[in-house]
């Protein structure tokens, strides 16, 4: 695999042990996977995608380490470690993070996400445009209701879902009994991320079957909630965001179109598109060389 996503060896012993909960309200509690220097003089808070969860860091560790990041990573509500928070808005989530990084005693920071984590990467901008000092939203979901794109087939598909919730479910526990067994999301993710991504680093399939059973340690409601939160109204304005905000979109991306991105950053006052030529939906966000360029450093 490329030096882009040279994400380091003994990936799969890096995995776990760097998870803590912290109270975010009144008998309710978050997991949040913490790693690279924890000491250092930048934060990063990341939003993983859908359906997935806090484990989604281990990609982004050796990217911390060397840009001299202290980075964390929360599970949203249901999911993985995360309490539930029925109806949780992504604002809600939002204020989530940020009591988590007053726990951490994080004053400033940066956010990343990538696809169904980027829309909360823009919620956290909305809530603290004067703690957070760059945003980066990397194939940003979520924009199919804006007037001026054209649906993905993937959006055509979740929002028919979404109206159908039973069969939502149905389809959410098909993935969690297939995420039991390696060869069928090797398969999956050969089909969704191309056939080349999971072949080149042996331990990548690994990694997503792993996320993908922690993503539903509880159940699927969490999974289910997630995703039917990106088909609600944000609950913010995007003209009223503030913060700098940097916008990653894939010219092959058949999951989140090019067009989301440019409809997304022509509301937001301070935004910028970073254009990751011939690159598909996997490229676009974990991309570690792209993202180091885009965030702030020492």
């Amino acid at each position: 695999m490329s030096e882009r996503f040279d994400f380091g060896e003994g990936l799969l012993a890096r995995l776990e042990g760097h998870t803590q909960r912290f109270e975010v309200a009144a008998g309710r509690s978050v997991a949040c996977d913490l790693r690279g220097q924890t000491d250092g003089a930048r934060k990063l808070f990341w939003f993983h995608g859908t359906p997935s969860c806090r484990l989604e860091a281990v990609l982004w560790d050796r990217f911390a380490h060397d840009a001299g990041y202290g980075l964390a990573a929360m599970d949203r509500p249901g999911l993985g470690g995360s309490d539930p928070r029925p109806h949780a808005s992504m604002t809600d989530v939002a204020d989530d993070a940020l009591r988590v990084a007053d726990r951490l005693g994080w004053d400033r920071f940066s956010v990343a996400g990538g696809s169904g984590g980027g829309p909360f990467v823009l919620a956290l901008a909305h809530q603290a445009p004067d703690r957070v000092e760059r945003a980066v939203a990397l194939a940003c979901a979520g924009a199919f209701e804006l007037a001026e794109v054209v649906p993905s087939w993937a959006d055509w598909a979740s929002t028919w879902a979404v109206r159908h919730p039973a069969w939502l479910r149905r389809y959410f526990e098909a993935l969690r009994l297939g995420a039991r067994v390696p060869e069928s999301v090797t398969t999956w993710l050969a089909r969704w991320l191309g056939p080349a991504l999971p072949g080149e680093h042996p331990e990548l399939a690994e990694v997503f079957r792993r996320c993908l059973n922690e993503v539903f340690a509880q159940g699927v409601e969490g999974a289910v909630q997630d995703l039917t939160t990106l088909h609600r109204p944000w609950g913010f304005s995007l003209e009223a965001i503030r913060a700098p905000v940097t916008l990653v979109a894939g010219t092959v991306d058949t999951f989140v179109p090019f067009s989301y991105s440019e409809a997304i950053a022509r509301r937001i006052p301070e935004s910028t598109v970073e254009v990751a030529l011939g690159d598909g939906h996997f490229e676009t966000i974990f991309d570690r060389l792209r993202l180091a360029q885009l965030l702030p450093a020492d």
